[in-house]
């Protein structure tokens, strides 16, 4: 968590601590958000069913430092998912460092890639005199970045 958000009550932390560690047997599914699909299994020694993922549906990375070198940590770890759809949330910046950020994402993201988007959000350091309407939708559309928010 960064200084910058507000920390989740400690209940709802632990409760989606212990459910992750008693279901996966670890604390974090590696992503900042993970949607998925689980089912049980039977286990080979005690015949008690465990839960394994079948399939992912969503991973969500954030990183709102204003550098792509930050950005391009949490976004490359997108591109090892095998989510049908992906989201990296980064910080609106002035025009000409958007630019050289999204083209830092372009340059490293793969042709074949399907369902990936960027929302760009007002830095949390501006919350709440900016807007969430203020947030910029982008989706990766013919091997480029497509704004989809606001409409062009």
């Amino acid at each position: 968590m960064s200084k910058d958000f507000p920390v989740r009550p400690p209940e709802a932390r632990e409760g989606i601590r212990k459910w992750t560690r008693r279901e996966f047997g670890m604390l974090e599914l590696l992503y900042d958000i993970v949607v998925f699909e689980y089912h049980g299994v039977r286990s080979a020694d005690d015949n008690r069913i465990l839960s394994a993922v079948r399939r992912g549906l969503w991973c969500v990375e954030s990183e709102m430092a204003r550098n792509s070198r930050q950005a391009l940590y949490d976004f490359n770890k997108l591109a090892l998912s095998n989510a049908e759809s992906k989201l990296f949330i980064g910080p609106r910046l002035g025009k000409i460092m958007q630019d050289g950020y999204m083209k830092t994402l372009r340059e490293s993201t793969a042709q074949g890639v399907s369902n990936l988007h960027v929302a760009l959000i007002p830095h949390p350091a501006v919350w709440p005199k900016r807007n969430a309407d203020e947030m910029e939708m982008y989706s990766w559309i013919d091997c480029k970045w497509v704004q989809t928010w606001p409409a062009t």
